[in-house]
């Protein structure tokens, strides 16, 4: 559970501007939760040339695939992949503690290469801010109706909790 002191932001630095203070939190924050929690389960790519994937074990096809062929990339599957993520339904912050655990392309939320999603980094920011003014003056409190443990919602394009991501705000007295 993601929990921030209000007193720790109230303090004698408090005449420090927000973008002060949301660019000290730490980025890699939304990173953890989007490995578990993508905005989309896939991606799509085009083949522009003809490419084949060579057999990685005896008696395995090669893979031929033709240009103009569409590649469907499930970034959910590889972001809970155990090759990639040892325990991968497990939520665990610390395996992003070190910058360079993040790989390039096992962790790509946001699509990767050329194609990657041009405001990756403002949806970023723009998470850490709402957390910042959330945790800032509300407690967040999972509601009762909450069904635990969270499962995904079949048939929807984008990741959704399967009903619903229920939780109430308890207004914190500063």
């Amino acid at each position: 559970m993601l929990r921030l002191c209000p007193s720790r932001i109230r303090t004698s630095n408090c005449h420090k501007s927000r973008r002060t203070i949301l660019s000290r939190l730490p980025l890699r924050q939304p990173a953890k939760i989007l490995r578990k929690w993508p905005p989309v389960s896939r991606t799509d790519r085009v083949c522009t040339k003809p490419y084949i994937i060579e057999n990685k074990s005896p008696g395995e096809p090669k893979l031929y695939i033709d240009s103009g062929i569409t590649i469907s990339i499930p970034i959910m599957g590889f972001h809970r992949d155990p090759l990639y993520y040892p325990d991968p339904e497990k939520f665990d912050p610390e395996r992003f503690d070190q910058a360079d655990k993040i790989m390039d392309y096992p962790y790509f939320p946001f699509g990767c290469g050329p194609r990657k999603c041009i405001a990756s980094r403002f949806a970023l920011i723009e998470l850490k801010a709402l957390l910042f003014k959330l945790v800032l003056h509300f407690e967040i409190v999972p509601s009762s109706k909450l069904q635990q443990p969270i499962q995904i919602a079949k048939g929807s394009f984008t990741p959704a909790i399967k009903g619903g991501f229920l939780f109430n705000l308890k207004k914190l007295s500063l």
